[in-house]
């Protein structure tokens, strides 16, 4: 997590590139200890920034961009050290914070702050959400067009609340289950 350029770059992406379909269905990170649910209608690009891997999602308008930054962390790093690193580092100045509290994505804990901000005159609602299990971190936010965002609000929430955490096990299965595949079909 650089700077908010980064949050700028992301924004610049969903509302102004043109979007290509993707297949949807389950996106699992094996190395990073999660999946989510991304609908067949919905654009999917990974990237990395320095050691943060990084899932861009939109919706196929653009009007929902949801983004998952994933990177390992030691065990000093918490949900709440996690937040605060948004704020001061990804959002852009004159962020405004709606409200910040803990709360659980699935049976993940961490903490989710809401924020109101302007993009190049743009009014959105950013709603974040901050965890760290099993060493490694989940930065996961949301970004809505204000004016749009009771219509998409419930669209978003859907798959975000696809987003689970991996457990060891099922992380091991998973890198079990690939490397059989590939010696299979070979």
């Amino acid at each position: 997590m650089k700077n908010n350029a980064a949050l700028k770059l992301f924004l610049l992406y969903c509302f102004i590139l043109t979007f290509q379909n993707v297949s949807g269905g389950w996106y699992t990170d094996k190395a990073l200890k999660y999946k989510i649910n991304v609908p067949d209608n919905w654009t999917k690009q990974t990237s990395f920034e320095g050691t943060d891997k990084i899932l861009d999602l939109s919706n196929l308008d653009g009007s929902i961009a949801i983004q998952i930054r994933a990177f390992n962390v030691d065990e000093s790093v918490s949900a709440e050290t996690l937040a605060e690193l948004f704020k001061e580092g990804m959002l852009s100045e004159g962020a405004t914070l709606q409200s910040q509290s803990p709360e659980y994505l699935n049976d993940l804990q961490g903490v989710m702050g809401v924020f109101t901000n302007n993009f190049d005159g743009m009014d959105v609602g950013i709603i974040s959400f901050s965890a760290v299990s099993s060493k490694i971190a989940y930065l996961i936010f949301t970004v809505i067009p204000i004016d749009q965002f009771e219509m998409r609000a419930k669209e978003a929430d859907a798959v975000l609340n696809t987003f689970t955490a991996l457990s060891d096990s099922e992380a091991m299965v998973l890198a079990t289950t690939s490397y059989k595949d590939n010696i299979s079909d070979n």
